[in-house]
């Protein structure tokens, strides 16, 4: 929650010539009171303006240290005191995964931009379920569902748990070259790793490997004399059950440049 609040009638007209006569800060535990006035950007002397407040929360927000910031004032004989009111996001105590069989512990703490002991954000909690999604999806499990659950454990720390469902690994059903002329799809499909399932072969899909055959199949053109071969686009797609893929690849070959025999007179 980010809010501005005014008191005694300082809200009416922001341009009312209304300067800052001192600054202070309200609600810090384990963030610093000078961290926070630096990242404000307020000053006394300086006017107020609603500008100013606005970036001073923004500024203070993007510290991934609060949950809640709120600026107000106060009104004294010596001026407009102006309070700047946090409640500081919690620490993370502990960090744990429920439901990962296909993927280690240690392959999902990785693409994490936070652990134990920092601060945990409601973003960074987002964050993290796609990322880990995403991690899943490289995999092959397309259908993988990731749920974070946030437990407190004392005051101020929590335990975050990742609950995963990782349901079944996508299966290649077929693999289809549009606009190749000069080699057949048997040929073309023989320069890739990413296989279609057959009784006798999963026909696992990762995305790393895939991308790699993409640049395979433009080599193989390349050497065979069609230096301008490229993979327009590629499509990728699945059915209702996202358990069986199918991939189209756009293929655009250019000429074929033939290179004679070069002697030396």
């Amino acid at each position: 929650m980010i809010s501005i609040l005014l008191s005694l009638g300082l809200a009416v007209g922001w341009g009312s010539d209304l300067t800052i006569a001192e600054l202070k800060v309200r609600g810090a535990v384990r963030a610093d009171t000078a961290l926070i006035l630096e990242a404000s950007g307020l000053s006394p002397g300086e006017e107020i303006t609603l500008d100013r407040v606005q970036s001073a929360i923004r500024r203070l927000y993007a510290l991934g240290l609060f949950r809640d910031v709120r600026l107000w004032t106060e009104e004294d004989s010596g001026g407009v005191r102006m309070i700047i009111e946090v409640e500081e996001n919690p620490l993370l105590a502990k960090l744990s995964f429920e439901g990962n069989r296909a993927l280690k512990e240690r392959e999902l703490k990785k693409v994490l931009r936070f652990g134990e002991g920092q601060v945990i954000s409601p973003k960074a909690v987002h964050d993290g379920k796609v990322r880990i999604r995403k991690l899943y999806e490289e995999k092959g499990y397309l259908s993988a569902e990731v749920k974070a659950l946030m437990t407190p454990v004392d005051k101020g720390r929590v335990r975050l748990t990742y609950l995963i469902e990782e349901g079944e690994k996508v299966r290649v059903k077929r693999i289809r070259f549009i606009g190749n002329t000069a080699f057949d799809e048997g040929k073309l499909k023989k320069q890739m790793k990413t296989r279609e399932s057959r009784w006798w072969r999963k026909g696992e899909f990762k995305e790393d490997v895939y991308q790699e055959d993409l640049e395979k199949v433009v080599q193989f053109y390349r050497k065979h004399g069609y230096r301008d071969a490229e993979v327009v686009r590629d499509s990728l797609y699945y059915d209702s059950f996202r358990r069986n893929l199918f991939i189209d690849i756009y293929i655009k070959e250019g000429p074929q440049f033939h290179f004679g025999k070069v002697t030396w007179e």
